[in-house]
């Protein structure tokens, strides 16, 4: 009997060794099979321009083209738990500081009835959902965004110190001091 409980006891700290090291290779690889999907959307952006007749110049294509090649690049940098995953915080730390905005690159405006139409709807959708996938199972991408929070948390927190204690030296209140 003993000797039964004990092969069980081996058999099940087996299984549960093996669920560890598949959880931990599953985290590692994570972050590059989220990107898969903006792989999709530039290949149906390829073929758009390809095979369907999307002029090259085309400002909805030219910016999901462009986007999602300097996405997919990007992501490589920030991915996994090694050099990656501390660059995304680094990365993050850069984001947070004021007047990066203005290198964003805009999405082009919309027709004046706010649809598009033709092949380059699917894509658009596509690519949003794209985006929405990357952005909640991209290990990097979300410690660069809570770093990027968490940064900007600080400094207002700083910013609200250093006005308090403005008040506190300008103001001869008893109820400040």
């Amino acid at each position: 009997m003993n000797f039964a409980i004990f092969m069980l006891t081996m058999f099940l700290l087996t299984l549960f060794a093996i669920l560890i090291r598949a959880s931990k290779t599953r985290v590692i690889h994570r972050d590059a099979a989220s990107v898969y999907p903006l792989y999709k959307v530039r290949d149906e952006a390829i073929a758009a321009h390809v095979f369907s007749g999307v002029k090259r110049n085309d400002p909805w294509l030219d910016y999901i083209y462009s986007s999602t090649n300097t996405l997919l690049q990007l992501s490589k940098y920030i991915s996994g738990p090694g050099t990656g995953w501390n660059t995304a915080k680094m990365v993050g730390e850069t984001l947070a500081k004021p007047g990066l905005d203005q290198y964003a690159k805009d999405a082009p405006t919309p027709p004046k009835d706010g649809l598009l139409t033709g092949e380059i709807r699917p894509i658009v959708e596509e690519f949003d959902r794209a985006l929405a996938h990357l952005a909640t199972h991209h290990i990097g991408i979300q410690i660069m965004l809570s770093t990027k929070q968490r940064s900007l948390a600080r400094q207002r927190r700083d910013q609200a110190i250093r006005i308090q204690k403005t008040l506190r030296n300008n103001v001869s209140s008893p109820a400040l001091a």
